[in-house]
């Protein structure tokens, strides 16, 4: 499963209408939204259209994970 750049965007931005998220997917939508969830990626529809479930999160009530990775080098 793979959107194209400019979907991307959309879906960040104004919405990508549910058509043209159908036509990209190779499975049914609905398995295509879980198999994103599954993978951290979560999408609302609103208005017909699809966005990243964090356009429609507020800062203030935002959850943060800050990760310091250490390496070695190698």
């Amino acid at each position: 499963m793979r959107l194209k750049h400019k979907s991307q965007l959309l879906l960040s931005k104004k919405g990508l209408p549910a058509k043209q998220l159908e036509a990209e997917l190779d499975e049914p939508i609905e398995l295509s939204l879980e198999l994103f969830k599954a993978q951290g990626l979560e999408l609302v529809e609103k208005d017909g259209k699809y966005y990243y479930a964090t356009v429609f999160t507020d800062l203030e009530k935002a959850d943060f994970c800050i990760v310091d990775i250490e390496t070695n080098g190698s």
